[in-house]
């Protein structure tokens, strides 16, 4: 069962990380995107030679906060979004 958790807090909260399993997704939400580096970071140590979690930021929230693209995640549209929710077997909302 895969897991899309929808991060909108500006902390890169640790407490969720041993939570994720293969198949999960991020996307982070709004201020979120302020974190997106601590969130690679953070799964990235956790993933030790396995595919590392993907990580998608909404473009519109990038561009309302002035931010650049960002290396190693996924910049989707609001469409894609829904798409991503849809392709995962539940939905949880981290905040």
């Amino acid at each position: 069962m895969s897991t899309l958790y929808q991060i909108s807090q500006t902390q890169c909260d640790q407490a969720l990380v041993p939570l994720l399993n293969d198949g999960d997704s991020l996307i982070l939400l709004g201020d979120a995107c302020y974190t997106q580096t601590q969130w690679r970071q953070s799964l990235d140590a956790i993933a030790q030679g396995k595919d590392s979690i993907p990580i998608f930021v909404r473009q519109s929230d990038l561009e309302q906060r002035g931010l650049g693209r960002p290396v190693q995640m996924t910049v989707i549209t609001d469409s894609e979004w829904v798409e991503l929710s849809l392709s995962h077997s539940r939905t949880i909302s981290w905040s």
